[in-house]
């Protein structure tokens, strides 16, 4: 099985749109149904999208995270 390259977003107050995070997943070849965004506090990894991703995942794939802040 081939492995697949995953894009995770997080957006905040100070990037409302997140459009910086997703160009740039998209410029290393991420495609548009491999990127998950969450829309919510920064204070731990209790997200929707974040978790949807992890379960998706299989041993071989990447997860590409722009920023963890």
């Amino acid at each position: 099985m081939e492995s697949r390259e995953f894009g995770y977003v997080r957006v905040s107050a100070k990037d409302p749109n997140g459009n910086r995070q997703i160009e740039s997943m998209k410029e290393i070849g991420i495609g548009d149904r491999d990127i998950f965004i969450d829309k919510q506090s920064g204070k731990n990894f209790d997200r929707e999208n974040y978790q949807l991703m992890n379960g998706m995942m299989r041993k071989g794939d990447t997860p590409y995270i722009h920023s963890l802040d």
